[in-house]
Order: C-alpha cells, then sequence, then structure tokens
C-alpha cells in the first residue's frame, strides 16, 4: 500500500479515529501513545468527547507526510490562534459557554 492510498483511506474514514488505530498507523503502541497524550507529548492533535479520546485524522495525515507544521500535537497555525485565548484559559482556542446559559460574544 502507497502512502497515498493510506492518507486517501484514513480520510475517508472520518475526521477522527480511535487512540489504537491511531496507534497503529503511526507503528507505536497504544499504550505508548496515550502515555505521550496524558504527558502533553502527542505527536498528533486529540479532542476529548466526553471520557473518550478522539485524534485527529488530518493531524495523522500531517505526521505521516512529514509536514512541518505539526508541532507537539498542534499545526503551527492552531498554536498562533491559540496563542491569544491561552491568558483566558482556553488551551484549544475554543470559546466555552458560561455556565449561567449566556451565549458568548
Amino acid at each position: 500500500m502507497t502512502l497515498e492510498e493510506l492518507v486517501t483511506g484514513l480520510r475517508d474514514q472520518g475526521p477522527t479515529m480511535d487512540v489504537p488505530t491511531a496507534a497503529r498507523v503511526i507503528g507505536v503502541s497504544r499504550a505508548t501513545l496515550y502515555t505521550a497524550i496524558q504527558a502533553g507529548q502527542s505527536p498528533v492533535r486529540t479532542i476529548k468527547v466526553l471520557s473518550r479520546v478522539k485524534v485527529l485524522t488530518e493531524s495523522v495525515v500531517a505526521l505521516l507526510e512529514g509536514r512541518p507544521d505539526v508541532i507537539s500535537g498542534e499545526t503551527a497555525s492552531e498554536t498562533r490562534r491559540s496563542e491569544g485565548t491561552a491568558a483566558a484559559g482556553t488551551r484549544s482556542g475554543v470559546k466555552r459557554a458560561p455556565s449561567d446559559g449566556s451565549r458568548v460574544a
């Protein structure tokens, strides 16, 4: 299987994948990838959905293609975007809805 075929197959499966699948694709054990994620040193971007950790497919593709925009699990553009919100306490740069039910401006 060529890299192009692998990338096409990954993208066809959706925007996220589970950690064991991502670990298999990048050639590490799932325990190694979970440890890296918990330590904040994952080579791929992750999101948490309830109690599940999901890996963003595009970050796996970028890693496989050797794109230099993958930095510690974040793309360079996402790092720049999240820097402006880091002081506000949002790691991902996504504004969270207030707990009182009001809307975020």
